[in-house]
């Protein structure tokens, strides 16, 4: 029954309110003396006294029965009772859900905010690194700027660490690159598809010089892409990288069709231009490299690389064998490899449903 079935004139609705507070009154009473609702035996509250007690009141002494039309009357009565109570239930749910959309943020960020400052950077950091893996081409870490407008105290901890602001693109705005500078000076930067890079954009490497880098992510899911990112940065980078520590080469472009939609063949080792600009690179204090269908056919300038993984999918025959010779002289250009990751990924039955999938480690 809604609330309109009631009576527009309210008078009916008033009754039925009037006769709940009676029963909350009897509730109340016996809540006092001891009685409770889940109560037994004598402690329990009598249903028939809240609700119906006139229906009994009058035939105690008796002993008859209340007649067929008081019984109607009354059960009808309790009926529209029980209504009413839902929908001020659910008007209560609603007001509920809506004092809780209000507060949600609050309330987690008021439970974060009693963890210990280390604690909730920690957090911080996960949750940048995680927003950063998700996005492979469209790169824009934001995730900063959301953790440091959600409360005072987490902006300030946010604020307090550079290391929740280092991934960094070429490809943002010159406003945001001058922003996150401020507050890592040492960034990771990300180069990527998106980033188109033309000569006049050139000006932003003096934003973050790669003296500066800590860490660089070349991703590109098209090859001669790829030769232009290493075209671009050749006569950038001519000292050594003494700073980067970390670096990912990623190749995404596994298999594509010429405009007569033949499949072509698609090379997933680094030479010529790409490779003499990369094989130039000094990178004395390289410890973690990474690379995914790029594998340079020369050895690299990077001796103290102690963690080294190859990521190499193949799309049946439409991928060439990697060259064991070149996988051979980079890794004797790494002596001090501890922790050695090969993952071969052979994708031939991958239309049929299923990969199979080989690990090294």
């Amino acid at each position: 029954m809604g609330w309109r079935k009631l009576g527009d004139d309210g008078q009916e609705l008033s009754r039925l309110l009037d006769f709940l507070l009676d029963g909350m009154k009897t509730l109340k009473s016996s809540v006092q003396l001891g009685r409770r609702l889940d109560g037994e035996g004598e402690m329990k509250v009598d249903s028939k006294e809240l609700w119906c007690s006139g229906l009994y009141r009058d035939r105690t002494e008796d002993g008859t029965r209340p007649t067929v039309q008081d019984a109607k009357i009354a059960l009808s009565r309790m009926k529209d009772a029980k209504s009413l109570l839902s929908s001020i239930s659910k008007s209560m749910d609603e007001a509920i859900q809506s004092v809780t959309d209000d507060t949600s943020n609050e309330c987690r960020a008021t439970g974060f905010s009693l963890l210990p400052d280390d604690l909730l950077t920690y957090i911080f950091e996960m949750h940048v690194e995680m927003s950063v893996s998700s996005e492979e081409y469209l790169f824009y870490n934001g995730a900063p700027r959301i953790l440091a407008s959600v409360s005072k105290h987490f902006r300030q901890v946010a604020l307090a660490h550079s290391g929740i602001w280092k991934h960094n693109s070429f490809g943002d705005s010159r406003e945001s690159l001058l922003l996150y500078k401020k507050r890592c000076p040492n960034p990771i930067i990300h180069i990527n598809t998106t980033d188109d890079l033309p000569p006049v954009e050139t000006g932003k490497f003096h934003i973050f010089p790669y003296q500066q880098w800590r860490g660089l992510r070349i991703t590109y899911s098209d090859e001669n892409k790829g030769h232009r990112y290493f075209q671009h940065l050749k006569p950038i980078i001519e000292t050594p990288l003494d700073t980067l520590e970390h670096l990912i080469i990623r190749n995404d472009n596994l298999i594509t069709r010429d405009q007569f939609g033949q499949l072509i063949r698609r090379s997933i080792h680094l030479d010529g231009d790409s490779l003499r600009t990369l094989s130039s690179w000094q990178m004395p204090n390289l410890t973690h490299l990474d690379l995914h269908n790029a594998l340079p056919l020369a050895p690299l300038q990077c001796s103290n690389v102690t963690s080294f993984a190859l990521h190499m999918k193949k799309f049946g025959g439409e991928r060439e064998d990697m060259d064991m010779a070149a996988f051979r002289n980079l890794l004797q250009s790494m002596p001090k490899i501890q922790s050695l990751h090969i993952y071969l990924l052979d994708m031939s039955e991958f239309v049929g449903g299923s990969s199979r999938t080989t690990t090294v480690r």
